[in-house]
């Protein structure tokens, strides 16, 4: 069942099953701080304090700035998730998300993928963890 989660002038999300999953809105192609700052504040009030994986859709966003990436990889950036499902468009887009990874090293699981299904099959593991 989906139910809406969250929206903002940034990002729409839904409960399903779950697992949030988010998509940024068409025409969003920049993340900077101050956006990153809103959508994570939307989120934790959305979440109440119950801990739940995320999936979020990328595949439209061109460039996240460096503040957001590390405000994302730590504190309130992963507070009430228990683990991050990212898709990205193609390879490239992975390879070079990879290199987030190994710069800002998220303090959840987080795992990049270029199918939904795939990512949301891996975020299973982590639904009923608190």
């Amino acid at each position: 069942m989906r139910e809406l989660f969250h929206e903002n002038e940034y990002i729409e999300a839904w409960l399903v099953d779950g697992i949030i999953e988010a998509m940024y809105k068409p025409g969003l192609r920049e993340i900077d701080l101050a956006i990153t700052k809103q959508v994570v504040k939307d989120r934790l009030e959305a979440s109440k304090g119950v801990s739940r994986p995320l999936f979020i859709d990328m595949n439209k966003v061109v460039d996240v700035d460096q503040a957001s990436r590390e405000y994302l990889s730590d504190g309130d950036g992963i507070k009430y998730l228990n683990a991050t499902a990212i898709m990205v468009k193609n390879q490239v887009t992975k390879f070079l998300a990879n290199i987030f990874i190994r710069f800002n090293t998220p303090k959840i699981p987080t795992k990049f993928f270029t199918k939904k299904e795939d990512a949301l099959r891996w975020l299973e593991q982590f639904k009923y963890m608190n």
